[in-house]
């Protein structure tokens, strides 16, 4: 690949829906470069989305002090020092260094971070949260590199919104067996847009040619994860018998198992069944197998 040009792949979405798995999947293949911070959020880091931004300040003292980026940068930094020191992985703590104590945030930034002294034949990035990108930030990412590989992972919104949610309140940051807690979050303008997968893909073929994108589904990654893999490899241009199979099946992120209450159910399938009619109409697959089984 050109060291010249930044990532040749980048994944973008949607949220809970694998993407942490396929970045370990992708780590393990010996022709690949992930980054060691699986979720960069260079393009997202305008006001207008609700993603953090770890980026607000080109002050390195203040990004490891601030309350709202010093958790990331903190964390970044010790496991570069604990790799180093229990697997000697140079590599991983030299770009730790370069990622979190840059004093400029620019695309020479961005485009340095996939140059490696080792040889890979693809290297990318996945933050999920490049699923609500606007068009003059997918227009950037064009501008790096018109050639990238995107790749998209789409599952049911419903059971997505529901894995969502019992995150967030493993996280403590929703009491959801609060109304009044849910509802906020199911009306909000981000939750919305990250469930309108027809939305997202028309954003995103509007700059790029649809042989540059490649959707997966969470229910083939559950069924099928050697034959997932295998399509992906050879879509980033990297020898699919290179990998050992034999981790595959790892569950990477998974949400504490909870039965959907019937009232969220209820207001889920208010909120995403027309979305969900587009998405089964555009895709079919198993995009009409989700609206099949949830609303026939």
């Amino acid at each position: 690949m050109n060291k010249d040009t930044g990532p040749s792949f980048i994944g973008i979405g949607v949220q809970k829906s694998a993407t942490t798995w396929l970045a370990e999947m992708l780590r393990l293949h010996p022709e690949v470069f992930l980054t060691p911070a699986k979720e960069i959020h260079y393009f997202d880091r305008d006001k207008k989305y609700p993603s953090p931004n770890y980026w607000i300040y080109n002050n390195i003292i203040k990004r490891f002090i601030s309350k709202e980026t010093r958790r990331f940068h903190t964390r970044g930094i010790l496991s570069g020092i604990k790799k180093l020191l229990l697997y000697r992985d140079y590599e991983s703590f030299y770009w730790r260094l370069k990622f979190h104590f840059t004093l400029k945030i620019n695309d020479d930034w961005y485009i340095s971070l996939f140059k490696t002294k080792r040889k890979y034949f693809a290297a990318g990035e996945i933050t999920p949260a490049y699923s609500l990108l606007e068009d003059n930030e997918i227009k950037r990412i064009k501008e790096i590199n018109s050639n990238i590989k995107i790749i998209l992972i789409l599952r049911n919104p419903i059971e997505r919104a529901w894995s969502f949610l019992r995150w967030e309140w493993q996280l403590g940051n929703i009491d959801i067996k609060s109304k009044e807690n849910v509802m906020s979050v199911l009306i909000s303008d981000s939750f919305l847009k990250r469930g309108n997968y027809n939305s997202i893909l028309n954003k995103w073929l509007k700059h790029f040619r649809k042989s540059q994108i490649k959707i997966l589904f969470y229910d083939e990654i559950r069924n099928s994860p050697k034959s997932v893999l295998t399509s992906v490899f050879k879509f980033i241009n990297v020898n699919p018998e290179h990998f050992d199979y034999s981790n595959c099946k790892k569950i990477v992120a998974a949400s504490k198992k909870m039965l959907i209450p019937d009232w969220i159910e209820i207001e889920l399938k208010k909120i995403f069944e027309p979305s969900m009619a587009e998405i089964a109409s555009e895709l079919g697959g198993y995009a009409g197998i989700w609206y099949d089984t949830t609303f026939c």
